[in-house]
């Protein structure tokens, strides 16, 4: 990246990547939805875990996005953008609001600061 010139590194990761373990109700979420077995889940998040500590001890200007599990619709969810120091409190997202996200980012970088936010979306209000 620095022989290119990349000024800041938007990386989209995962959010289990802080915890500890990955509790019932996520290996559960995942294979319910997604059809991703115990083991799928695992290396994923694993994966994904060195991927972020590579970037986090790195001279990078980065954020880590770190998005609940995406929902592959069209659909502008309402975001809940927060510390990655929190319990996700919403559900996940569409691609699509990932993206209106990213290109907000892209646009007023002065509003972003953070190295890490954790990504979800609020739950639709019951009719």
């Amino acid at each position: 990246m620095d022989e290119v010139g990349v000024k800041r590194l938007l990386w989209t990761t995962q959010f289990q990547i802080n915890a500890d373990q990955i509790s019932e109700a996520m290996y559960d979420l995942a294979n319910r939805e997604f059809g991703f077995s115990r083991e799928v889940e695992t290396n994923y998040v694993a994966g994904q875990k060195a991927g972020a500590a590579v970037i986090k001890a790195s001279d990078l200007a980065y954020t880590l996005l770190e998005c609940h599990f995406f929902k592959y619709t069209d659909e502008a969810d309402k975001l809940i953008v927060e510390s990655a120091e929190n319990a996700v409190s919403g559900g996940p997202l569409s691609i699509f609001s990932l993206a209106t996200l990213i290109a907000d980012m892209v646009l007023h970088n002065r509003d972003y600061p953070q190295h890490e936010l954790l990504i979800s979306a609020r739950p639709k209000a019951s009719m």
